[in-house]
């Protein structure tokens, strides 16, 4: 079965607007591990997690941080949770031409994405991929 795709064009004005990016839902194993590091790192933070939402993966993440984040956050530890923003992140690709192949995102100074705005939308939009729930709004 094919994994599924967003294709996002930024709409925000900024030094991205109208750039196209492509994200890909990860395989069912990358998902799984990536689900297990976000319970780990949020009991290490002291996250009380209902039993029903630790069995249900990444879409029980996303239940849980769509409830209760703001309880969490001042408790999470940047050095568990920069890899796995990272994960989302490689997600994505950039579409520089539609006849184009899809560009991985490059760090640093050759980086595709200028606005810190769309680096944190295309993060969420790739947690909303992956889960099927937004945690914007």
């Amino acid at each position: 079965m094919t994994r599924k795709t967003k294709e996002l064009t930024i709409t925000a004005e900024g030094r991205d607007h109208g750039k196209v990016f492509v994200i890909t839902e990860p395989s069912s194993d990358t998902s799984e591990r990536l689900a297990g590091r976000f319970w780990i790192m949020l009991m290490r933070a002291g996250a009380q997690i209902p039993k029903d939402q630790r069995q249900a993966g990444m879409a029980g993440v996303a239940m849980f941080l769509s409830s209760d984040i703001s309880e969490v956050l001042p408790y999470l530890n940047w050095d568990e949770l920069e890899p796995l923003l990272d994960e989302l992140m490689a997600c994505v690709r950039y579409r520089h031409a539609p006849t184009h192949p899809l560009q991985a995102i490059m760090a640093g100074e050759s980086c595709q994405i200028d606005e810190i705005a769309t680096r944190f939308q295309l993060k969420m939009e790739a947690f909303e991929l992956i889960t099927g729930f937004s945690l914007v709004g």
